[in-house]
């Protein structure tokens, strides 16, 4: 389906943020982090990409080259008209219209089959509750679940500084643009995967990490407070049972 959606001027702004923000100098983009989750999968396959957003990672040409030499076929969704209409676009400029396709949909109204579906910085921007049926229903269209975004490790993070991003972290989208959603633990994501899917094969662990200053691409002595916090970035992996 083509979609004919006008992205609007705050549409547009948003992107622009979001691109600034996630610039490919920043160690932990979305567009690394995708890259090196299409690395690991097996060539030849179907991906559903929930919450793609405007497609960022579609303006990078060797993440187009490495879905065109892996023969993947993606499918990006998200509620978004706007993010979804710029998505659009960038397929098109990219040239990569014959394997990647992009609407505007809910995930529920999805019944095809797909070897994977991936999760890129999805999960803490959806409320909680809707998150567990999505997880489900992704379990009857696909064996796998991929998704990616920030976690806490309580072990290396005092709750008072713990408490203090939860705080920090809803206030960006009002500089921003952008919603970066709300702040998980590791003990709270695996507490959600043995509610949610608790007979799944499961595994998390980080794939890219940098301090807030790294991120931002300021001096090291900028590192300082909040600055200095470490972004790890989780690969969260869910494998449906056959039981």
């Amino acid at each position: 389906m083509t979609n004919t959606i006008t992205p609007s001027f705050i549409d547009i702004i948003r992107s622009n943020m979001y691109n600034t923000l996630f610039h490919p100098n920043n160690p932990i983009s979305t567009p690394k982090g995708f890259k090196k989750i299409i690395e690991t999968i097996e060539n030849g396959s179907s991906i559903l990409d929930v919450g793609c957003g405007d497609g960022l990672y579609y303006t990078d040409a060797s993440i187009c080259q490495l879905i065109k030499d892996k023969k993947l076929i993606i499918k990006g969704i998200d509620i978004d008209d706007g993010a979804i209409a710029i998505c659009n676009e960038r397929i098109k400029m990219s040239n990569m219209e014959n394997q990647i396709t992009a609407q505007s949909i809910d995930l529920l109204l999805i019944k095809e089959k797909y070897d994977v579906v991936l999760f890129m910085e999805s999960f803490p921007v959806i409320p909680i509750n809707d998150m567990k049926t999505y997880t489900s229903h992704s379990l009857h269209i696909s064996p796998k679940i991929f998704m990616y975004h920030n976690l806490i490790n309580e072990k290396y993070i005092s709750s008072r500084a713990l408490n203090i991003k939860r705080w920090i972290k809803p206030l960006i989208q009002y500089i921003t643009l952008v919603d970066f959603g709300k702040i998980t633990t590791t003990n709270e994501m695996w507490e959600f995967i043995n509610k949610t899917v608790p007979n799944s094969k499961c595994s998390i662990n980080i794939l890219l990490s940098s301090t807030v200053a790294e991120a931002l691409r300021l001096p090291k002595l900028c590192a300082l407070g909040p600055l200095s916090y470490e972004c790890d970035q989780y690969l969260i992996k869910i494998i449906r049972s056959n039981n």
